[in-house]
């Protein structure tokens, strides 16, 4: 029982990591929808640190189990799997989210780039000079 004990310890800390990195996603989203690139870069950064604790995080947990030989059958290491993976499929299906904000935003700063550029390119000589 110690065994399954020290990897819920373990689980216990991924999960908390996971559910940070989910509601970092949830903030990344409500940035991309208010074009906030300061917030969005901010989110970013620090769902990027989550994700190499946690892979560190499980490398020890990895190595903990294989020392001892740990058992991941007990129940309570499987309840948290279950909301392990779960977190994980929420985190999915919001970086999709994101994903297809981002996409909307490239598409509409291209159109908008090329509107400019035509109109750019298309100016009197004499806007270009400094005054």
């Amino acid at each position: 029982m110690a065994k399954a004990a020290g990897t819920l310890a373990y689980l216990s800390r991924e999960l908390d990591i996971l559910l940070k990195v989910r509601e970092l996603c949830l903030k990344e989203q409500e940035f991309l929808r208010r074009d906030d690139l300061t917030g969005i870069k901010e989110t970013v950064k620090a769902q990027e640190e989550l994700l190499k604790e946690l892979a560190t995080l499980e490398k020890e947990r990895r190595l903990w189990e294989e020392a001892r030989e740990a058992k991941a059958q007990e129940e309570g290491v499987l309840e948290l799997r279950q909301k392990m993976e779960a977190c994980a499929r929420d985190i999915k299906e919001i970086n999709e989210t994101n994903m297809l904000l981002i996409r909307q935003s490239l598409a509409y700063a291209k159109k908008i780039m090329g509107l400019l550029s035509r109109y750019l390119n298309g100016r009197p000589a004499i806007l270009d000079e400094q005054r």
